[in-house]
């Protein structure tokens, strides 16, 4: 055959849960990022302040969303990524405190990124009721002219 023209071996397909024809359903055998032994690629300091901030809106996120076994492959990916987010603009908010200079618009564009985020995977912001009920008033105006 000519230079160029050899045929390229076909990759076969390979089925969701299956990698040459091994079933990769336990966690043992799927990658450590995937069945969630890990938090990071390799060489991150998983005890490092920001990934135990991670881990913590990791897991009170998915507990929210009914824990980690209800969210599919996708949205557990989405939720990793406003994670993300959320620890670099928290940062970046700790830098606004301190008097540093931060860039407006980039920590703007990560926080709409972030909420985009966080709404495709289920959450919504959930306004709660803080005025007080019937009973509370009552009882305070009673009380006053005690």
């Amino acid at each position: 055959m000519a230079e160029g023209t050899e045929k390229q071996a076909k990759t076969p397909r390979v089925a969701r849960g299956k990698r040459r024809g091994k079933d990769i359903s336990t966690p043992a055998q799927r990658a450590a990022l995937t069945n969630g032994s890990v938090l990071f690629l390799d060489g991150i300091n998983q005890q490092s302040r920001q990934a135990r901030r991670f881990r913590d809106l990791v897991e009170g996120i998915e507990e929210d969303l009914g824990g980690a076994d209800s969210l599919s492959m996708v949205e557990r990916s989405m939720l990793r990524k406003a994670a993300a987010l959320d620890v670099w603009t928290e940062e970046r908010v700790t830098a606004i405190g301190r008097g540093e200079k931060v860039d407006i618009s980039e920590l703007t564009t990560a926080i709409n990124s972030m909420k985009r985020l966080y709404e495709a995977i289920g959450l919504k912001r959930v306004p709660r009721d803080v005025a007080p009920d019937l009973e509370t008033i009552i009882d305070g105006q009673a009380m006053e002219t005690k």
